[in-house]
């Protein structure tokens, strides 16, 4: 089974391509320097769907948006959100959209009251630990990590 962990933001978005129980392949997608919107999430959601295209993942497994976020940002994570869910339609391909505290359970993180900043601290450490990957991006860390909680659910690895 290919499953493929996202982690998206318009302008930092970490892929994670697992297959079967084995790191495939991960990137960082920065858009960061374009600072047009409009522009740079069109730019993400085009990459994104590029390399859905190229792997073909049995699943999709993308962070769910969540309300504690203003509205701008809100709406700009459901139109990348929705546009790899239409993807995933389009290419029968499962997509389930997880909430950040339910991939962390998943893991098995016991986070308690962690800050923001220490859970992405969390996140980066373990995926060292786990595959030997250093990354200083706690996008791609949860990309990874993401990915690993689709496949423990998936599979019950």
């Amino acid at each position: 089974m290919n499953i493929i962990g996202i982690d998206s933001s318009s302008q930092k978005t970490g892929m994670c391509l697992i297959s079967d129980t084995k790191i495939e392949k991960y990137c960082l997608i920065d858009k960061s320097k374009n600072k047009d919107t409009e522009l740079r999430t069109k730019e993400m959601v085009l990459e994104i769907i590029n390399i859905l295209s190229i792997y073909k993942p049995d699943c999709v497994y993308i962070e769910d948006t969540w309300q504690n976020i203003n509205p701008k940002t809100q709406k700009l994570l459901e139109k990348i959100v929705g546009s790899v869910y239409g993807w995933c339609i389009e290419h029968s391909v499962k997509c389930v959209e997880i909430l950040p505290s339910s991939w962390r359970k998943a893991l098995g993180w016991e986070i308690g009251k962690l800050s923001r900043d220490e859970l992405k601290k969390k996140s980066i450490k373990e995926v060292f630990e786990k595959y030997g990957i250093a990354t200083s991006s706690d996008d791609l860390a949860d990309s990874i990590n993401i990915a690993t909680a689709g496949l423990i659910l998936e599979r019950g690895v």
